[in-house]
């Protein structure tokens, strides 16, 4: 049962790479900004992987890091629909990168 939440869940952020550059170019954006916003997720999301990789690892609890990352990917996704400002939607998506790796480890520990 827990695979096809992981299904839905990677089918929905790999449509966001498609949509959220759109999203952020309509709302006044720049592609200079699409890729700040690419650059700057992958590059602190790289960092966070291993973070929560420790901590899954130190804790033993795998279920937990799965759920905090899709109830953070979900909650962050609905604030996207709220926010004009170029500036906070590249740190809301920069927050979504980082907590979506929280579930990268888990899944390959479990």
């Amino acid at each position: 049962m827990w695979r096809l939440g992981f299904f839905f869940h990677e089918m929905a952020f790999g449509l966001l790479s498609i949509f959220l550059p759109l999203y952020l170019v309509s709302i006044g954006g720049s592609l200079l900004d699409v890729g700040l916003m690419a650059s700057v997720a992958t590059l602190l999301a790289i960092p966070a992987s291993f973070f929560w990789a420790i901590f899954a690892i130190k804790k033993g609890r795998y279920k937990r890091y799965i759920l905090i990352s899709f109830f953070a990917s979900s909650a962050l996704l609905c604030f996207f629909t709220f926010t004009r400002d170029i500036g906070l939607f590249i740190i809301l998506y920069v927050a979504m990168a980082v907590f979506h790796v929280a579930h990268e480890p888990p899944k390959t520990c479990w």
